[in-house]
């Protein structure tokens, strides 16, 4: 095999199937595009992950409460069938997690995609 030289982000090198904070340079407005359940593995054995296919992705977006939360109040519903066609921005922030600050993905809340009733 020859040899190429790599100079990019470290993950970048690797198959991961999932979004990380890694991968974006700034905030990225997507489009939901469905709604699954998957597993990951994790060092505690593997999870059952609720995620976002994303049009036009090839990652998948592991969703967390938090997320889930502000996702469910820009589509105005906790329902997740209601969250395909949707628009959301991702964003990267700091978060204190596992005994350190780490960057973390977050959906932004802001009044451009914010369903009022």
């Amino acid at each position: 095999m020859e040899q190429t030289q790599f100079h990019d982000k470290w993950r970048k090198a690797f198959d991961f199937r999932f979004l990380s904070s890694e991968d974006l340079d700034g905030d990225v407005t997507v489009e939901i595009e469905d709604v699954v359940i998957d597993e990951v593995k994790t060092a505690r054995g593997t999870e059952t992950v609720m995620a976002l296919k994303m049009k036009g992705a090839k990652k998948l977006f592991v969703v967390n409460k938090t997320n889930a939360r502000t996702i469910a109040s820009i589509a105005g519903s906790p329902n997740t069938g209601d969250w395909i066609g949707k628009k959301i921005t991702l964003t990267t922030v700091q978060v204190n997690a596992f005994g350190s600050v780490v960057a973390a993905l977050r959906v932004k809340k802001n009044f451009e995609n914010v369903k009022i009733n």
